[in-house]
């Protein structure tokens, strides 16, 4: 439980896939507060006075109300997102990449000046640059 405490770049960003779309907690404001909660819990449990035991841990403060309209960008184009704008200890934002798949972040807010807050989609294949052929023959 201890390791859980440090902050990891990989807890940072998180895509998420569901089947059904409709399918309960696969909304976009739903997956924007499980990983903020997620953070929160496990990375700021002295800042909020919650006990070392994760077994004991109260019911979240983070719901759905909390999440409101916002922009991001997304492969060089601003695109709409949901964000939690309302913790004093982390920032979060979510965007759609598609009907099945979604993507949060969720940043520390004294980390935020040194983050740029945007993403970049890759591709299942690497891009190689196209080939030129100067000469002649």
């Amino acid at each position: 439980m201890q390791a859980f405490r440090y902050p990891m770049l990989w807890e940072a960003v998180r895509t998420k896939w569901h089947a059904s779309p409709g399918r309960a907690r696969s909304s976009l404001p739903e997956q924007l507060v499980d990983h903020t909660d997620h953070i929160l819990r496990n990375q700021f449990r002295e800042e909020l006075g919650l006990s070392a035991d994760p077994r004991v841990d109260p019911e979240s403060n983070t719901t759905t109300a909390s999440v409101s309209e916002a922009s991001v960008e997304v492969d060089g184009e601003e695109r709409p997102a949901m964000q939690i704008d309302t913790d004093p200890l982390v920032y979060s934002i979510g965007f759609p990449i598609d009907e099945q798949v979604t993507c949060t972040a969720v940043i520390p807010r004294d980390a935020l000046a040194l983050v740029d807050l945007a993403f970049t989609r890759f591709s299942a294949r690497p891009q190689t640059p196209a080939r030129t052929d100067s000469s002649d023959g």
